[in-house]
C-alpha cells in the first residue's frame, strides 16, 4: 500500500500566512512532482535508459532500463524468420514461400505435401495411361491395315493364278524340289538323274488316268511342247533347224 505521509502547507493570506496539515500518499506525491516538474518522457534507445524532463525542455532525471533486462542488461534481437510485434514474438513466413508452411497457436504446421504427391502420381498415371491407350488404338489401326493389305495381296495372288490356270486341288502333281505346275492333269517326270526332272508344267490332262503336258520345262534346260499329240523336244528341234540353215 502507498505510505501516508503527514506535510505541512503553508497558506499566504493579507495579514501574513498560516500552517495547516496535510495528509497525502506517497502516490498523491509522485503524481504532484510529475505534474509539476516533469513535462515530457522520452526513451533513450542508446543508453536504454527513461529520459523526463521539464516545461523547459531540460532533462532533469533519468530511468536506467538496463538492470530490467534479461542476462544483466543483454537486449535480444529477433532474426531468421522470429519477428517481434507489440510485445508479441511470432514465425515470419517468407511471402515467396510455397503453400506447405502455416503458423498457429500450436505451432508450425506442413501439410499439404502427400496431397501433392498423390496428385502428381495421380497426374503421371493419368498420363501413361492415356498414352497406353493411344499407341494401342495405333497398333489396332495398323493391324487393321495389314490385315486389309493381306487380304487384298492374298486375293490379288489368287486372281493371278487363276488368270494362269493354277488349280490348288488334286488334279496337279509335283513331285521334284522346286516344281511348279499350272493346268490340270499334269505330268510330273522323275529321273535318277537330277537334270532329267520336270520342273515346270502345264498340264492339259483330262484325268488321272490320262494326263498330259501342254508344256514342260526340264532342270537340264530341255522345253518340251505339246504338237499334235507329241511332246516335242524344243531345244532339238531348233539346233536341227540351225545346222539345217547353217
Amino acid at each position: 500500500m502507498p505510505e501516508v505521509k503527514k506535510r505541512k502547507t503553508r497558506i499566504y493570506e493579507p495579514w501574513g500566512y498560516r500552517e495547516e496539515d496535510n495528509y497525502e500518499s506517497s502516490a498523491g506525491i509522485f503524481e504532484n512532482l510529475l505534474e509539476k516538474f516533469f513535462t515530457s518522457v522520452k526513451y533513450d534507445e542508446e543508453n536504454n535508459k527513461i529520459i523526463f524532463g521539464n516545461k523547459d525542455e531540460e532533462d532533469i532525471a533519468s530511468l536506467d532500463l538496463s538492470g530490467l533486462t534479461p542476462s544483466g542488461g543483454t537486449v535480444y534481437t529477433f532474426n531468421n524468420g522470429l519477428q517481434e510485434n507489440e510485445g508479441s514474438v511470432s514465425v515470419l513466413i517468407d511471402s515467396e514461400s510455397e503453400p506447405y508452411i502455416t503458423t498457429s497457436d500450436n505451432g508450425v504446421k506442413i501439410s499439404g505435401i502427400n496431397c501433392a504427391i498423390t496428385n502428381v502420381e495421380t497426374e503421371l498415371q493419368t498420363a501413361i495411361t492415356t498414352e497406353e491407350n493411344r499407341a494401342k488404338a495405333k497398333e489396332n489401326e495398323l493391324d487393321e491395315k495389314i490385315d486389309i493389305t493381306a487380304s487384298g495381296l492374298s486375293k490379288a495372288i489368287e486372281s493371278l493364278v487363276e488368270k494362269l490356270g493354277y488349280k490348288d486341288n488334286d488334279t496337279l502333281v509335283t513331285t521334284n524340289e522346286h516344281e511348279v505346275a499350272f493346268g490340270e492333269y499334269n505330268i510330273s517326270n522323275t529321273d535318277i538323274e537330277t537334270s532329267g526332272q520336270t520342273i515346270f508344267s502345264i498340264g492339259n490332262g483330262v484325268s488321272n488316268e490320262n494326263r498330259s503336258n501342254a508344256v514342260e520345262v526340264r532342270k537340264n534346260g530341255d522345253v518340251y511342247l505339246l504338237i499334235e499329240g507329241e511332246m516335242m523336244n524344243i531345244n532339238l528341234l531348233l539346233g536341227q533347224i540351225a545346222h539345217e540353215v547353217y
